[in-house]
């Protein structure tokens, strides 16, 4: 278990491994806010 510890200890952050995709969350958001702005355009 000692042994385990220090080599996590030892590894290097890499931005690359931790980073998401950000995309499918930004074009779900855009599709919900548009979908509200019709909806609210078309009750008024």
């Amino acid at each position: 278990m000692g042994s385990r510890l220090r080599e996590i200890r030892k590894m290097t952050y890499n931005e690359n491994t931790y980073r998401g995709p950000m995309g499918l969350g930004i074009l779900l958001a855009l599709i919900f806010l548009f979908l509200y702005g019709v909806i609210y355009f078309l009750a008024s």
